[in-house]
């Protein structure tokens, strides 16, 4: 099967089953909410879930959660700030945005 992309809304503290591997291509406020834009065949493989947490500048950040993305939140004028981490141990988020 061909990689698809997938949106997902980022909850705080809700699981996703997205499986490894997968590629956050985006992460943005639509609609006054936020979501992660995520790359991902699902046929291929393992199953892994992944967890989400939105941040605000100067919060601090749990133990082994990775930046995926950033976004100007205007109804609240502040930055907020979207972690991940899953639950195979010693692999982290793919993240489209680190160089």
């Amino acid at each position: 099967m061909a990689r698809l992309i997938w949106k997902f809304p980022i909850v705080n503290a809700t699981t996703m089953d997205l499986g490894m591997p997968a590629k956050i291509i985006k992460v943005d406020q639509q609609a006054g909410a936020p979501y992660v834009w995520v790359e991902h065949d699902p046929t291929e493989g393992i199953p892994a879930n992944w967890e989400f947490l939105v941040v605000n500048t100067g919060d601090t950040i749990p133990e082994g959660y990775h930046w995926i993305g950033s976004w100007y939140e205007s109804s609240t004028d502040s930055s907020k700030h979207a972690y991940a981490i899953t639950t195979n141990p010693g692999q982290a988020p793919i993240n489209y945005f680190e160089k």
